[in-house]
Formats: C-alpha cells, sequence, structure tokens
C-alpha cells in the first residue's frame, strides 16, 4: 500500500512539476499571446463594455429564487470556501503570487478582471469578489476562446465575458 501511495506521489509530483516550472521560469511549453491573455495564466477575457458586474443581491429583489438557489452553493462559495482560501494561501506562500492567477480566474472572475484580487484572503474585499462565481459571471458569458488555448481545448477559464 506505502509503495502504491508512493508511485501515485511520485507521478503527480512529476506531471505538475514541468508546468510549474514553465510558470515561474517564463520558459513554457508553448508560445502564450499576452495581449491576448492579459490575465495568464487564467485564460479569462473580459470584453468590457460600458455595463458593470452586477451583484448577485441585485439580482435577489426580481429572481428571489434563482438567489435562493444560487446563496449557499458551490458557485457562490467558490472563492470564499476555507479549504480554497488555504489552498491559495499556500500556493502563494510557496511559489509567489502570480500562481494565483491560475485560481481566482475560476473563484472571483469579476473582481479578479476588474484587479481587485490582490492577495489571498477575504479582509477588504468587496461583495463582488465574495461573491465568487455570481450570477452575473455565468450570465456575462458571451464566448469562449477553446480554439485559441495553447492546447487547442477548453482550458482554466477559457471564457470570454461581457457584462451588460
Amino acid at each position: 500500500m506505502l509503495a502504491k501511495k508512493w508511485i501515485i506521489t511520485f507521478f503527480l509530483t512529476l506531471f505538475s512539476a514541468f508546468p510549474l516550472y514553465s510558470l515561474l521560469s517564463g520558459e513554457g511549453m508553448f508560445e502564450i499571446d499576452r495581449k491576448f491573455y492579459p490575465y495568464y495564466p487564467s485564460l479569462l477575457k473580459w470584453d468590457k463594455t460600458r455595463a458593470d458586474f452586477t451583484k448577485p443581491t441585485s439580482c435577489a429583489s426580481c429572481h428571489p429564487e434563482k438567489y435562493a438557489e444560487w446563496n449557499g452553493s458551490m458557485h457562490s462559495l467558490a472563492f470564499k470556501d476555507p479549504i480554497y482560501q488555504g489552498e491559495l494561501n499556500a500556493a502563494v506562500k510557496a511559489v509567489g503570487p502570480e500562481i494565483a492567477k491560475q485560481c481566482e480566474g475560476c473563484h472571483t472572475p469579476a473582481a479578479f478582471v476588474k484587479g481587485e484580487i490582490k492577495e489571498p484572503g477575504l479582509k477588504g474585499k468587496s461583495e463582488l469578489a465574495l461573491a465568487g462565481v455570481s450570477c452575473d459571471v455565468c450570465h456575462s458569458v458571451s464566448g469562449h476562446s477553446h480554439w485559441q488555448t495553447p492546447y487547442r481545448q477548453p482550458e482554466n477559464g477559457s471564457l470570454i465575458l461581457s457584462p451588460g
């Protein structure tokens, strides 16, 4: 049993080491168009519109049932989940703040693209940030960039957000 755990740990470490090294060293496995993917390693894109992202409490007044369904869901807890916050803190301490972009584009996309998320933790974060994957995030998806990702398939948050 111990040998099996060791083998699994070895292969997980091996397969995650090169992408992590690539991210930190800048020597990537592929070329990244930083203008197309300004939030890399998150592949999230934001087509800015005149409209801002809407806070979920604004949605609640007209859609109370949908708000109640969302509130307490995995989407609503995506950013403030203590396990996520603990893992994010551990990753930032282990490798540095740039690694957080790998996570934040999915765990609190609206606040991430607006530049609100500067460090792990919940202190001082807005309602929008704490909302995680809010109503408006899903309702702002205007497309995807799957075919333009490094592996030409859906990857880490390869969505295009256009609020409004």
